[in-house]
Parts: C-alpha cells; sequence; structure tokens
C-alpha cells in the first residue's frame, strides 16, 4: 500500500494526504484509519491521531485490531481512550490481560500494576510475555529476591527466549557477580546476535573482566554507541567504579552511604514517583522532588518529542517526609538553593536530558 511506504520513508505529510483521500472511497478500512492515525501522531497533531484510532476501534469487535488500537493508543498517552478500547475486548485473553497491566504501569500505577502482572502470570504461568512483564516490574520495584526467584524459573521453562538471560546478567551485574553476569549475557547474544543492547552489556563485561570484546562502537546504533562511550570515559577513571544493572539498586547502594551528618535528599525528575518512594522507603531524611509535570520541555529524539512524561501537571501520592515542587528547574531550584541550610547528601538527578541535567548540577552541586 502507497500510505505505507510513505510512512516508512518518513514522508508523513504526504501520508496522511494520501490516507485521507482513501478513506473517502474505503471509509470503513481500519488499515487506513490506523495509518492516518500514525501519520498525524508523527506530524504532532496528536489529537487528530487519537480521533481516528477511536473512530476505528468504534467499527471494529475484532480483538486483534482492538489490542491494537488500545496499544497506539497508549502510546500516544491517551490512556483514557486505551482503556476503554482494551475493555472492549475478550478479558479472557492473555495478551490483553497483559496490555491492561501495561497501561496501569505506564499511568504510574506501580504496584497495583505488579499485583496484575502476577495475577496473570498465575492464570496463565506458560505464557512468556506476561512472565517477562512481571520479573521486569519486580525489578523496577527493587524487589530483587522476587525476581531472581522468578527469573531462575523463567530461564529454565523458557531456554530460547533471550530477555531473560539479560535481565539475569543485569541482577548479577549489581551483585557485582561479573563473572556470572557475562555467561548470562553470552547466552542472550547468542539468542539475539544482533541485539545492539546485548552488545553493550557483554562488552562492558569483557572490558571488566579484561577478556576481548569483538563489538567496536560502530557497528551500533547512535544511543548504544553513545552509552558504550560513557562506559569507557567512567571506567578509564582512576577510582574504582561501582557498576548496577538497575536504577533501584543503585538508589539503595546509594542511600546506604550517606553520611551521618544531616541534610536532605534530593531528586530532580519525578513523574510518577517510583524512585522518589523507594528513596523514601530507604530513608527518613526529608526529601525534595523536582519536575515539571509537565514532560520535556524540548524533543529528546523522534519517539520521545517535547511534552512527553506529562503527567498533567498531577503530582503523585508521596510519603509525609517527601517534598515535591512542581516547575521548571530553571525557575525552583535557585530559590531552593538558596535557602538550603544543609548540604544535600543524596542527588538523584534523573530528568532525561542534557540540557536539565546541567542545570540541576550548577545549582545544587
Amino acid at each position: 500500500m502507497r500510505v505505507l511506504q510513505l510512512l516508512q520513508q518518513g514522508d508523513y505529510r504526504n501520508a496522511a494526504a494520501k490516507a485521507r483521500s482513501a478513506l473517502n472511497t474505503f471509509p470503513e478500512s481500519l488499515e487506513l484509519r490506523f495509518y492516518l492515525s500514525a501519520a498525524e501522531s508523527k506530524l504532532g497533531r496528536i489529537e487528530a491521531a487519537v480521533e481516528n484510532l477511536t473512530t476505528a476501534a468504534a467499527a471494529t469487535k475484532d480483538d486483534a485490531w482492538l489490542l491494537k488500537i488500545g496499544k497506539a493508543l497508549q502510546n500516544l498517552d491517551a490512556y483514557a481512550p486505551a482503556k476503554t478500547v482494551l475493555g472492549k475486548a475478550d478479558q479472557n485473553r492473555p495478551a490483553i490481560a497483559l496490555a491492561l497491566a501495561q497501561l496501569r504501569w505506564q499511568q504510574g500505577d506501580y504496584g497495583p500494576a505488579c499485583r496484575q502482572f502476577a495475577a496473570a502470570h498465575r492464570r496463565w504461568p506458560g505464557d512468556g510475555p506476561i512472565w517477562l512483564a512481571y520479573i521486569s516490574a519486580l525489578l523496577q520495584l527493587g524487589l530483587d529476591g522476587d525476581a531472581a526467584r522468578q527469573l531462575q524459573r523463567a530461564s529454565s521453562a523458557f531456554p530460547r527466549i533471550a530477555e531473560f538471560r539479560h535481565l539475569m546478567a543485569l541482577q548479577q551485574i549489581s551483585r557485582g557477580e561479573n563473572a556470572a553476569a557475562q555467561a548470562a549475557a553470552r547466552e542472550a547474544l547468542a539468542l539475539e546476535p544482533g541485539n545492539a543492547q546485548y552488545q553493550n552489556v557483554l562488552a562492558g563485561l569483557n572490558r571488566l573482566l579484561n577478556a576481548p570484546s569483538p563489538f567496536p562502537p560502530s557497528a551500533q546504533d547512535a544511543r548504544s554507541a553513545a552509552k558504550w562511550q560513557g562506559f569507557q570515559w567512567l571506567n578509564r577513571r582512576p577510582a574504582k567504579i561501582r557498576w548496577f544493572g538497575y536504577s533501584p539498586d543503585l538508589l539503595k547502594y546509594a542511600v546506604a552511604q550517606i553520611p551521618e551528618a544531616a541534610g536532605p535528599v534530593v531528586e530532580c525528575g519525578v513523574y510518577h514517583g517510583r524512585s522518589i518512594n523507594l528513596l523514601a522507603e530507604l530513608t527518613r531524611r526529608p526529601i525534595w522532588g523536582f519536575d515539571s509535570f509537565e514532560g520535556l520541555p524540548e524533543d529528546w529524539n523522534p519517539a520521545e518529542r517535547a511534552g512527553s512524561y506529562s503527567t498533567g501537571r498531577q503530582l503523585p501520592a508521596v510519603a509525609e517526609h517527601v517534598h515535591l515542587v512542581p516547575g521548571w528547574f530553571e525557575e525552583t531550584l535557585p530559590a531552593f538553593a538558596e535557602r538550603l541550610e544543609q548540604k544535600i547528601v543524596l542527588l538523584h538527578n534523573d530528568c532525561d536530558l542534557y540540557s536539565s541535567a546541567p542545570t540541576a548540577l550548577e545549582q545544587l552541586v
């Protein structure tokens, strides 16, 4: 189809025009409506994209299409329409149950979403994608022991799914078990030889263990190459570097290093509050969280545009010793730094964009 070709070529304006024209002849075509939505979203016309997807959903009862449309709406952060569309599908299908749990997770309802993954896994214990999502949720919530037990079982049950080996390697890195992590990373890459992320992890472990690394950065995508360059730079520092596979493991370690002296913990980049609530579980010190809650101030990459990660200015539920400060960093951090009476004991700088990170560092360090 010509519309699909235009989309694949990145000619979104012509793809949208062709799709609209074709819909005049084939008004009930779900495929054309879906392609038009994709083109509209790439052009930044999110409301039009959502409208086309909801129109398509209203015209079908097919579970496969409802799942596809629901996920597309979820990717546009149109959570309420996505839930409605997925609610029309057969709730006894594992793919639908998984999509609904993932939708809840993306909305920042982490604990209930994890329990939803667990319930789906109990119902469909042989479903690999559900098990994978459940384990990933456990790891991201810092529930290491539960995740380790599930990973051992899943790796035996699904020896051909590389992602289980990859997750195991990352967990072993956090534990300092680099040789075991290297073996798991090799197994993951053997199952998916072209995976740039797996290449990075194995190359890093090879470097740490003084083994040859056959993966030059030139063979990787731009983001993976940048990560590899950052790893190399850090690895050349004279101080011994401690590596972690997951951010919750890093935060646990960091909190354990906090000195006895009084002082607050600060997080820049709160989003739905997953990491700041973990910090609140780990320490009773006052914690300050800064975020615009309006999403990224500028484009990060083609898939994550300005406004991505917005909560619509809705602040997450946090513990009583956590204080949230909404607003852009350049507006909120200077006043906070000026009235700060004690030295910050831990700064978690998790603001995605490079342009935002120096603002936080310049004001607070």
